[in-house]
Protein backbone atom coordinates (compact mmCIF):
# COMPACT_ATOMS: atom_id res chain seq x y z
CA UNK A 1 0.00 0.00 0.00
CA UNK A 2 1.05 3.40 -0.80
CA UNK A 3 2.06 6.26 1.74
CA UNK A 4 0.04 9.00 2.14
CA UNK A 5 1.35 12.34 1.26
CA UNK A 6 3.86 13.49 3.54
CA UNK A 7 1.84 15.96 5.49
CA UNK A 8 3.36 18.15 8.48
CA UNK A 9 2.14 19.34 11.91
CA UNK A 10 4.34 22.26 13.56
CA UNK A 11 6.91 20.95 15.72
CA UNK A 12 5.98 23.33 18.52
CA UNK A 13 2.68 24.54 20.47
CA UNK A 14 1.94 27.84 19.34
CA UNK A 15 1.36 28.89 22.31
CA UNK A 16 5.20 28.45 23.33
CA UNK A 17 6.74 30.71 20.50
CA UNK A 18 8.73 33.74 21.46
CA UNK A 19 9.97 36.93 19.89
CA UNK A 20 13.29 37.52 22.18
CA UNK A 21 15.60 37.41 19.58
CA UNK A 22 14.18 35.84 15.63
CA UNK A 23 10.96 33.73 16.42
CA UNK A 24 11.32 31.71 12.81
CA UNK A 25 14.66 32.15 11.20
CA UNK A 26 13.51 31.19 7.94
CA UNK A 27 14.65 28.48 4.84
CA UNK A 28 17.64 29.50 3.01
CA UNK A 29 18.48 32.66 4.45
CA UNK A 30 22.05 33.83 4.69
CA UNK A 31 24.53 34.98 7.19
CA UNK A 32 25.69 33.29 10.35
CA UNK A 33 27.02 29.50 9.50
CA UNK A 34 25.04 29.72 6.48
CA UNK A 35 26.63 32.42 4.43
CA UNK A 36 27.57 30.15 1.74
CA UNK A 37 24.82 27.82 1.01
CA UNK A 38 21.52 29.33 3.00
CA UNK A 39 19.81 27.79 6.14
CA UNK A 40 18.24 24.30 5.11
CA UNK A 41 15.27 24.12 7.49
CA UNK A 42 13.74 26.56 9.91
CA UNK A 43 15.19 27.74 13.33
CA UNK A 44 11.76 27.94 15.94
CA UNK A 45 12.49 30.80 18.54
CA UNK A 46 10.75 29.68 21.47
CA UNK A 47 10.70 29.23 25.77
CA UNK A 48 12.93 26.57 27.03
CA UNK A 49 11.80 23.50 28.40
CA UNK A 50 8.65 23.41 26.45
CA UNK A 51 7.77 19.95 24.51
CA UNK A 52 8.64 19.21 20.91
CA UNK A 53 6.42 17.48 18.89
CA UNK A 54 6.48 14.83 16.97
CA UNK A 55 5.05 16.64 13.46
CA UNK A 56 3.93 13.48 11.66
CA UNK A 57 3.55 9.53 12.20
CA UNK A 58 7.05 8.38 11.54
CA UNK A 59 9.89 5.90 12.18
CA UNK A 60 13.33 7.08 14.34
CA UNK A 61 15.94 6.82 11.71
CA UNK A 62 18.27 8.59 13.99
CA UNK A 63 19.25 9.60 17.37
CA UNK A 64 22.43 11.54 18.21
CA UNK A 65 24.30 13.98 20.14
CA UNK A 66 24.12 17.67 18.39
CA UNK A 67 27.13 18.61 16.86
CA UNK A 68 28.90 21.68 18.64
CA UNK A 69 26.33 22.15 21.28
CA UNK A 70 26.09 21.44 25.04
CA UNK A 71 26.34 17.41 25.73
CA UNK A 72 23.19 17.32 26.83
CA UNK A 73 21.63 18.05 23.45
CA UNK A 74 20.17 15.23 21.24
CA UNK A 75 18.95 15.48 17.51
CA UNK A 76 16.04 13.43 16.20
CA UNK A 77 15.88 12.00 12.78
CA UNK A 78 12.53 10.84 11.53
CA UNK A 79 11.71 8.78 8.56
CA UNK A 80 8.88 8.85 6.36
CA UNK A 81 7.92 6.83 3.20
CA UNK A 82 8.56 9.13 0.42
CA UNK A 83 8.59 8.01 -3.97
CA UNK A 84 11.32 6.66 -4.75
CA UNK A 85 13.14 7.67 -1.52
CA UNK A 86 11.96 8.49 1.62
CA UNK A 87 11.84 11.78 3.44
CA UNK A 88 13.93 12.74 6.28
CA UNK A 89 13.22 15.03 8.85
CA UNK A 90 15.52 16.98 11.11
CA UNK A 91 15.06 18.27 14.53
CA UNK A 92 17.88 19.39 16.77
CA UNK A 93 18.61 20.96 20.51
CA UNK A 94 16.65 18.82 21.96
CA UNK A 95 16.79 18.02 25.70
CA UNK A 96 14.99 15.07 27.58
CA UNK A 97 14.71 12.87 25.21
CA UNK A 98 12.68 9.69 26.72
CA UNK A 99 14.71 6.54 26.28
CA UNK A 100 12.08 4.72 24.47
CA UNK A 101 12.71 7.05 21.19
CA UNK A 102 15.38 4.89 19.73
CA UNK A 103 16.11 4.52 15.66
CA UNK A 104 13.36 1.84 14.53
CA UNK A 105 10.55 2.62 16.79
CA UNK A 106 7.47 4.76 15.46
CA UNK A 107 6.31 7.77 17.09
CA UNK A 108 2.81 9.57 16.81
CA UNK A 109 1.95 12.63 15.31
CA UNK A 110 1.94 14.87 18.32
CA UNK A 111 4.02 13.10 20.51
CA UNK A 112 6.42 14.29 22.79
CA UNK A 113 10.33 14.34 21.39
CA UNK A 114 11.96 16.06 24.10
CA UNK A 115 11.78 19.89 25.23
CA UNK A 116 13.67 22.94 23.51
CA UNK A 117 16.80 23.60 24.81
CA UNK A 118 18.14 27.30 25.70
CA UNK A 119 20.11 29.38 23.64
CA UNK A 120 22.01 32.88 24.23
CA UNK A 121 21.36 35.57 22.43
CA UNK A 122 25.45 36.26 21.88
CA UNK A 123 28.68 35.07 23.21
CA UNK A 124 27.90 36.96 26.93
CA UNK A 125 24.02 36.78 26.56
CA UNK A 126 22.51 34.78 29.42
CA UNK A 127 20.21 31.86 28.28
CA UNK A 128 16.67 33.57 27.71
CA UNK A 129 14.97 31.81 25.10
CA UNK A 130 14.72 28.30 23.47
CA UNK A 131 15.22 27.05 20.13
CA UNK A 132 15.14 23.58 17.78
CA UNK A 133 15.94 23.57 14.14
CA UNK A 134 13.12 21.99 11.79
CA UNK A 135 14.28 20.62 8.40
CA UNK A 136 13.25 18.61 5.89
CA UNK A 137 15.55 16.53 3.42
CA UNK A 138 14.05 15.00 0.06
CA UNK A 139 16.80 12.78 -1.93
CA UNK A 140 14.37 13.81 -4.83
CA UNK A 141 15.21 16.97 -4.79
CA UNK A 142 19.53 17.79 -5.68
CA UNK A 143 20.23 21.27 -5.09
CA UNK A 144 24.17 22.20 -5.16
CA UNK A 145 24.45 23.28 -1.38
CA UNK A 146 26.20 21.82 1.35
CA UNK A 147 22.70 19.93 2.64
CA UNK A 148 21.72 18.83 -1.26
CA UNK A 149 18.46 17.52 -0.62
CA UNK A 150 17.06 20.27 1.88
CA UNK A 151 13.79 21.50 1.10
CA UNK A 152 11.50 24.40 2.76
CA UNK A 153 9.55 22.40 5.33
CA UNK A 154 6.30 24.61 4.66
CA UNK A 155 5.60 22.96 1.33
CA UNK A 156 4.44 19.54 3.53
CA UNK A 157 2.52 21.49 5.92
CA UNK A 158 -1.42 20.73 6.61
CA UNK A 159 -4.01 23.93 6.87
CA UNK A 160 -3.33 23.87 10.15
CA UNK A 161 -0.06 23.99 10.18
CA UNK A 162 0.32 26.88 7.45
CA UNK A 163 -1.97 28.81 9.78
CA UNK A 164 -0.40 28.39 12.22
CA UNK A 165 2.89 29.26 11.14
CA UNK A 166 1.45 32.32 9.27
CA UNK A 167 0.46 33.60 13.09
CA UNK A 168 4.33 33.12 14.29
CA UNK A 169 5.87 34.53 10.76
CA UNK A 170 4.42 37.81 11.64
CA UNK A 171 6.52 38.21 14.65
CA UNK A 172 9.96 37.29 12.85
CA UNK A 173 12.83 39.92 12.47
CA UNK A 174 16.50 38.43 11.64
CA UNK A 175 19.39 40.43 10.63
CA UNK A 176 18.88 39.40 6.90
CA UNK A 177 15.61 40.67 6.45
CA UNK A 178 15.73 43.16 4.41
CA UNK A 179 17.10 41.76 1.33
CA UNK A 180 15.73 37.94 2.38
CA UNK A 181 12.56 38.33 3.82
CA UNK A 182 10.48 35.20 3.23
CA UNK A 183 9.70 32.36 4.97
CA UNK A 184 11.03 30.80 1.80
CA UNK A 185 14.41 32.54 0.24
CA UNK A 186 16.96 31.43 -2.62
CA UNK A 187 19.55 29.50 -0.98
CA UNK A 188 21.81 29.79 -4.19
CA UNK A 189 21.39 33.35 -4.26
CA UNK A 190 24.57 34.98 -5.12
CA UNK A 191 25.92 38.43 -3.11
CA UNK A 192 26.62 41.16 -3.24
CA UNK A 193 22.80 41.94 -3.62
CA UNK A 194 20.13 44.17 -3.36
CA UNK A 195 16.25 44.33 -2.97
CA UNK A 196 13.76 47.61 -3.83
CA UNK A 197 11.18 48.25 -1.48
CA UNK A 198 8.26 50.21 -3.35
CA UNK A 199 5.93 52.49 -2.02
CA UNK A 200 2.47 51.52 -1.57
CA UNK A 201 1.15 54.03 1.13
CA UNK A 202 2.40 57.17 3.17
CA UNK A 203 4.73 59.94 2.08
CA UNK A 204 8.03 58.47 2.59
CA UNK A 205 10.40 57.95 -0.20
CA UNK A 206 9.31 56.31 -3.45
CA UNK A 207 11.68 53.23 -3.33
CA UNK A 208 14.44 52.18 -0.88
CA UNK A 209 16.90 49.98 -1.74
CA UNK A 210 18.70 48.05 0.62
CA UNK A 211 22.11 46.61 -0.30
CA UNK A 212 23.55 43.95 1.17
CA UNK A 213 27.28 43.38 0.24
CA UNK A 214 27.73 40.19 2.13
CA UNK A 215 25.52 37.22 3.83
CA UNK A 216 25.33 38.99 6.81
CA UNK A 217 22.87 41.61 6.42
CA UNK A 218 22.04 44.62 4.54
CA UNK A 219 24.49 47.45 5.28
CA UNK A 220 23.85 50.08 2.20
CA UNK A 221 20.40 52.03 1.38
CA UNK A 222 19.63 54.37 -1.69
CA UNK A 223 16.50 56.62 -1.31
CA UNK A 224 14.60 57.11 -4.87
CA UNK A 225 11.89 59.59 -5.41
CA UNK A 226 9.22 59.31 -8.00
CA UNK A 227 11.03 59.99 -11.37
CA UNK A 228 13.79 57.36 -10.42
CA UNK A 229 16.48 59.54 -9.11
CA UNK A 230 18.67 58.90 -6.32
CA UNK A 231 18.05 61.62 -3.34
CA UNK A 232 20.00 59.96 -0.84
CA UNK A 233 22.73 57.12 -0.07
CA UNK A 234 24.42 55.74 3.24
CA UNK A 235 24.55 53.01 5.72
CA UNK A 236 21.86 51.64 7.48
CA UNK A 237 21.59 49.65 10.35
CA UNK A 238 19.00 47.47 11.98
CA UNK A 239 18.57 46.08 16.03
CA UNK A 240 16.83 43.21 14.93
CA UNK A 241 16.61 41.51 18.60
CA UNK A 242 14.17 44.44 19.89
CA UNK A 243 10.34 44.56 19.58
CA UNK A 244 9.02 46.71 17.82
CA UNK A 245 12.20 46.44 15.01
CA UNK A 246 14.79 49.53 15.26
CA UNK A 247 16.39 50.98 11.57
CA UNK A 248 18.65 53.79 11.65
CA UNK A 249 19.50 55.94 8.43
CA UNK A 250 22.68 57.46 8.77
CA UNK A 251 23.35 59.28 4.80
CA UNK A 252 26.52 59.62 3.01
CA UNK A 253 26.87 63.65 4.03
CA UNK A 254 25.99 62.73 8.17
CA UNK A 255 22.24 63.10 8.66
CA UNK A 256 20.54 60.96 10.84
CA UNK A 257 16.83 59.21 10.51
CA UNK A 258 15.45 56.95 13.05
CA UNK A 259 12.95 54.61 12.06
CA UNK A 260 10.70 51.35 13.18
CA UNK A 261 9.97 49.03 10.78
CA UNK A 262 7.91 45.77 9.85
CA UNK A 263 8.61 42.92 7.65
CA UNK A 264 6.61 39.71 6.68
CA UNK A 265 7.28 39.22 3.81
CA UNK A 266 6.97 40.94 0.43
CA UNK A 267 5.48 43.53 2.96
CA UNK A 268 6.42 46.34 5.05
CA UNK A 269 5.46 48.74 7.39
CA UNK A 270 7.99 51.70 8.18
CA UNK A 271 7.52 54.54 10.46
CA UNK A 272 10.44 57.19 9.73
CA UNK A 273 11.46 60.55 11.37
CA UNK A 274 12.72 63.17 9.77
CA UNK A 275 16.57 64.37 9.72
CA UNK A 276 17.90 64.55 13.27
CA UNK A 277 14.46 63.89 15.20
CA UNK A 278 14.01 61.41 17.44
CA UNK A 279 12.84 57.74 17.00
CA UNK A 280 8.86 57.56 15.82
CA UNK A 281 7.15 55.68 19.09
CA UNK A 282 4.51 53.44 17.29
CA UNK A 283 3.74 52.67 13.76
CA UNK A 284 1.05 55.36 13.27
CA UNK A 285 0.82 56.79 10.20
CA UNK A 286 3.61 54.13 8.99
CA UNK A 287 4.54 53.88 5.48
CA UNK A 288 3.87 50.65 3.58
CA UNK A 289 6.42 48.93 0.98
CA UNK A 290 6.02 46.09 -1.24
CA UNK A 291 8.60 43.81 -2.62
CA UNK A 292 8.88 41.04 -5.44
CA UNK A 293 10.35 37.83 -4.65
Amino acid sequence: MAAAPLQLSLPINVADSTSLAYTIWPFGVHGSSHALDGHPGFDFEYRPGSPVLAPVDATVSNRIPDFNSPTDRESIQLRYPGVPMDYLIDITNLMNVPASIQPGTRVARGQALGVAGPMGLGPSAPYVTGMIHFGVSDPNTNEPNIAPHAVSPDKFMTSEARAQLAAIWQNAAYVSEWCEPFLDNDRAALFPKSRTWTLTSGSTPARIVAGCPTENGATQYSFVDGSGATIETGSMSVGWSARPTTVDFTSSAGSRRLGLYDIVSETMRLSLGAPGAGRPPSFAGASTYSTQK
